[in-house]
């Protein structure tokens, strides 16, 4: 227990602190935590702060050091983080560096997710991919409260939905996606997608047999899943009518709307990492008779044609995953060594 003595010194120092920081501008906030060591100068702290989302971090370390700053030497630690807080908050608010920290949350997640495959696969990867873009959203509004999801400038509605149709989808009850919702409607006001968990656990299919359809597919023939008989049924297209499968309750097609290996082929021409020449050479091919063929022997020739097979691997299992989430089929055998 402090006595009177103790307690109006404690006070005063509250007081005192408090005026300190509000009669703080952002100017005088940097110029305290360049002289403190804790950045170099403006260039350094900009760049710090935009490279780490959750800038608590940095101040957790800085608690526990001695910094030759105002008030700073009381043993009181959380009179010591409220003022690192503060000066911090200033400091991120005239650098605009919640734009900056929304900007990299987008680039990451629009890098981690293909957005071409189909939507199915874009729910895969939000969920397996993009966890951390969601929390670091959480935390970046959370720093400068933000209280609508609409306002922080980019569309991040697209991410959060795709998260949790992929959990409605494909997930039974648990607590990790239910504490995660939680955490998101306290932040965000404005969030109104609803949490919906699956009831029962997803059909189980023969990934084998998926994998050999889905390397087959191609514009001019039909692939068909018979869902009583669980085998696949293989058949050029004007062998099938369409309009009599769809009363078939039975039966599911996998076609070229569901893997389109002519895209997958182009996509990774644009992502393989070449010299210019090299990739007009190739994507001179690509719009040539036999693109395969052609590109292919390109490929070999530069040397990168196991890297293509690599890619379109990985892009085919994509695809089997994302047919496997819109029909309700379990895809937990399939395997993708790098998403």
């Amino acid at each position: 227990m402090k006595n009177k003595r103790e307690e109006k010194i404690f006070f005063e120092n509250v007081k005192k602190i408090r005026e300190f920081l509000d009669n703080m501008d952002s100017k005088k906030a940097l110029e305290l935590l360049i002289n403190a060591q804790v950045f170099k100068d403006w260039e350094d702290c900009y760049q710090t702060l935009c490279a780490t989302p959750r800038y608590m971090n940095i101040i957790n370390k800085l608690v526990k050091q001695d910094l030759d700053i105002p008030y700073l030497t009381l043993n009181d630690s959380m009179h010591k983080r409220d003022i690192l807080e503060t000066l911090f908050e200033k400091v991120m608010s005239s650098m605009d560096i919640s734009f900056k920290h929304f900007e990299i949350i987008r680039d990451a997640y629009h890098n981690r997710t293909y957005n071409y495959l189909n939507l199915y696969v874009d729910y895969y990867l939000t969920y397996h991919c993009c966890k951390d873009c969601i929390l670091d959203l959480i935390h970046t509004c959370e720093c400068f409260s933000i209280q609508r999801l609409n306002d922080t400038v980019f569309d991040f509605e697209n991410m959060i939905h795709h998260y949790f149709m992929y959990v409605k989808l494909c997930k039974l009850k648990n607590d990790e996606d239910e504490k995660l919702y939680i955490k998101l409607k306290a932040v965000f006001s404005d969030v109104e997608i609803p949490l919906v968990f699956k009831e029962k656990s997803l059909e189980t299919i023969d990934l084998t047999g998926l994998n050999a359809a889905f390397n087959e597919v191609r514009p001019w023939s039909n692939i068909l899943y018979d869902t009583k008989e669980k085998e696949f049924i293989f058949a050029d297209i004007e062998d099938i009518d369409l309009d009599d499968l769809e009363c078939e309750e039975n039966v599911i097609g996998i076609s070229d709307h569901d893997i389109d290996h002519r895209d997958i082929l182009e996509r990774f021409i644009k992502h393989v990492n070449v010299d210019e020449d090299t990739f007009e050479l190739i994507y001179h091919a690509f719009h040539q008779k036999g693109s395969f063929r052609r590109c292919k022997e390109l490929f070999r020739k530069f040397g990168i044609l196991d890297d293509y097979y690599q890619y379109q691997d990985r892009m085919i299992k994509l695809c089997e995953i994302g047919w496997c989430i819109k029909n309700g089929f379990d895809f937990n055998g399939i395997h993708i060594e790098e998403l």
